[in-house]
């Protein structure tokens, strides 16, 4: 069987996935995805939410993601 993607966020598991050529992706490329196609109407709102759920997101990578999200939106 070979997945269209493998959802995993875990350090280890990605690795490991990466090795054996599986394509990955983690919950904030997902959402992502589902900001660029328009299913999600304020995108750092809901990556605040899943920050205050309880998941980790570093501090860089956070920053990382919302730069993409700014480009996305033409704020550069």
């Amino acid at each position: 069987m070979r997945p269209d993607v493998i959802l995993i966020d875990e350090q280890v598991g990605r690795t490991i996935a990466l090795n054996r050529n599986l394509p990955v992706s983690g919950t904030l490329g997902i959402l992502e995805r589902a900001d660029t196609i328009g299913l999600i109407a304020d995108f750092p709102q809901v990556l605040k939410q899943l920050k205050t759920s309880g998941f980790f997101v570093a501090e860089s990578l956070e920053q990382q993601v919302l730069q993409r999200y700014r480009a996305r939106r033409g704020g550069g």
